[in-house]
C-alpha cells in the first residue's frame, strides 16, 4: 500500500503542476485580463488535468488508473494511512476523489479525523502539523456538528500552543455555524478559558453571528469585552458583529478609561464605534 499510496498522491501532485504550467503558458507572466477571468481559466485547466489524471493508467500502480486504485481500497485504516502521506505530498490539497472515499465511511471517518486533529507534539512549521490541520479543515468542510465540542476542548488544552491549529479550529467552528454556538457559549461561560482561547472564540462568534444575529451572541461578546483584561480583539469583534447596542459599552469604556488604554486598543475601539454608527469626535487620546 505504501508505494502505491505514494504514487497515487505524487502523480496527482504532478498533474496539478502540469495544469499550472499550462495556465501560465496560456496567460503569460503578466496575467492580463480581469482577475475573475484568470481564475475561471485556471479552474478549467485544473479540472481538465484532474479528470485526465483519474482515468490514466499508471505503470507504478500496476497499470491501474488512480480511480480504479482508489476504488480497490476497502478499509478505513488504509485510507488513514494514505492521509498522513497525502497531506505532505500534495501542494494543492488532497484529491476530491480521495476525500469523498474517506467521507463514505461516515461517522467512523469523523472519529478518525478527530483523532488525527488531537495529535500532540507537532510544531506549527513542521510536517507533523499538516495532518491535524487538514483533519480540522475537513471537519469544517463537512460541517460536522458533533466536532464542535471536542475541537473546543482541543483549542482550550494547555499543552497546545499552535497558532495555525487554533486558527483552523476557529475557521471550522465558523463553517459548522449555528450548531457550534452552544459549545462556544459553554466554553466562554466556564470561566476557564485563557485570553487567547477567548479571542478565538469571540472571532468565531462574530463571524457566525453575521448571518443571524441573536441576543445570546451579543451578550457574550459584550460580556467578554467588559471582563477581558486585553480589550482589542473583543472590541474588534463587537464592531464586526454589527449590533449598534455595543456603542454604549464601547464609548463608556473610553470615557472612563480611555487615557489608560494603549494606543492600538484605543483606536480599535474608535474604529468599532464608527463601524456601528456611533459618534467619536469627542473621544481623544491625549
Amino acid at each position: 500500500m505504501g508505494n502505491y499510496s505514494q504514487t497515487f498522491f505524487d502523480s496527482y501532485n504532478a498533474a496539478y503542476g502540469r495544469a499550472y504550467d499550462s495556465y501560465i503558458q496560456e496567460t503569460g507572466t503578466n496575467f492580463q485580463g480581469e482577475a475573475d477571468d484568470n481564475e475561471n481559466m485556471l479552474d478549467s485547466f485544473l479540472k481538465a488535468e484532474y479528470a485526465k489524471w483519474l482515468c490514466t493508467p499508471l505503470e507504478a500502480l500496476s497499470g491501474e488508473t488512480p480511480q480504479k486504485f482508489l476504488e480497490s481500497i476497502d478499509s478505513l485504516d488504509a485510507l488513514v494511512e494514505m492521509f498522513n502521506y497525502g497531506v505532505i505530498a500534495c501542494d494543492d490539497g488532497l484529491p476530491e476523489s480521495y476525500i469523498e472515499k474517506l467521507r463514505s465511511y461516515g461517522e467512523k471517518a469523523v472519529d478518525a479525523l478527530l483523532d488525527t486533529a488531537a495529535l500532540n507534539g507537532a510544531e506549527d512549521d513542521s510536517d507533523e502539523m499538516l495532518a491535524p490541520l487538514m483533519a480540522v479543515k475537513l471537519l469544517g468542510q463537512w460541517r460536522v456538528s458533533r466536532a464542535a465540542e471536542p475541537l473546543l476542548k482541543l483549542l482550550s488544552s494547555e499543552d497546545r500552543g499552535d497558532g495555525l491549529l487554533h486558527e483552523a479550529i476557529k475557521d471550522t467552528l465558523v463553517c459548522i455555524g449555528e450548531p457550534s454556538l452552544e459549545a462556544i457559549f459553554s466554553a466562554l461561560d466556564s470561566g476557564t478559558c485563557s485570553q487567547e482561547t477567548m479571542e478565538y472564540l469571540l472571532m468565531a462568534l462574530a463571524d457566525i453571528g453575521k448571518k443571524k444575529r441573536t441576543d445570546s451572541i451579543y451578550i457574550h461578546l459584550k460580556k467578554a469585552f467588559l471582563e477581558m483584561p486585553q480589550k482589542l480583539i473583543a472590541a474588534s469583534c463587537l464592531g464586526d458583529y454589527g449590533d449598534g447596542r455595543a456603542v454604549t459599552a464601547l464609548r463608556g469604556y473610553l470615557e472612563k478609561r480611555g487615557q489608560q488604554t494603549d494606543k492600538e486598543t484605543f483606536y480599535e475601539i474608535i474604529s468599532s464605534i464608527k463601524r456601528l454608527g456611533g459618534r467619536t469626535d469627542d473621544l481623544k487620546l491625549d
